[in-house]
């Protein structure tokens, strides 16, 4: 990728910078993006992205910025502008409350006895381990991985 320069002639599958976008050359041309005929836009220009920075649980006398979120009494809160002042007030938004817990269910039937390994089978020319459950299925692993790693630090 390189910037677009004005007046040279950019290659049919070229990529160029061009006023923050970013352009595929689709023929050899001297035109400047966006022609549409010559160029296809491959990311358009825009404004630096804004998110939330998660600032963990409330501290007051802590400076807080625009989209820091904080957690308090069981909610959270962003603050809706720099140096917000005390959480929660007028200058952060509520984003989520802590529910309620609801009544308890009726315990439910048991369920049936999980699996075990019944037998194994080693294949040392293929280092797999191959474990057989007693419910008829079986889990293959292999373990060449694991031996290389292993002699890889042992050689380091």
């Amino acid at each position: 990728m390189r910037a677009y320069v004005e007046g040279a002639v950019h290659y049919q599958g070229d990529i160029v910078v061009c006023s923050g976008s970013t352009y595929l050359v689709t023929r050899d041309t001297g035109r400047a993006p966006p022609d549409e005929e010559h160029w296809i836009c491959v990311a358009a220009g825009g404004l630096d992205g804004l998110s939330f920075r998660v600032r963990g649980t409330y501290q007051p006398g802590e400076p807080y910025s625009r989209l820091d979120v904080v957690a308090l009494g069981g909610g959270s809160y962003v603050a809706r502008r720099n140096n917000p002042g005390a959480c929660p007030g007028d200058d952060w938004q509520a984003l989520c409350f802590q529910g309620k817990k609801g009544p308890k269910g009726d315990r439910g039937e048991r369920g049936p006895h999980g699996s075990s390994i019944a037998a194994y089978e080693l294949e040392p020319e293929r280092y797999t381990l191959t474990l057989n459950h007693n419910d008829g299925t079986s889990v293959c692993i292999n373990l060449r991985p694991l031996f290389e790693a292993y002699d890889a630090e042992r050689c380091a």
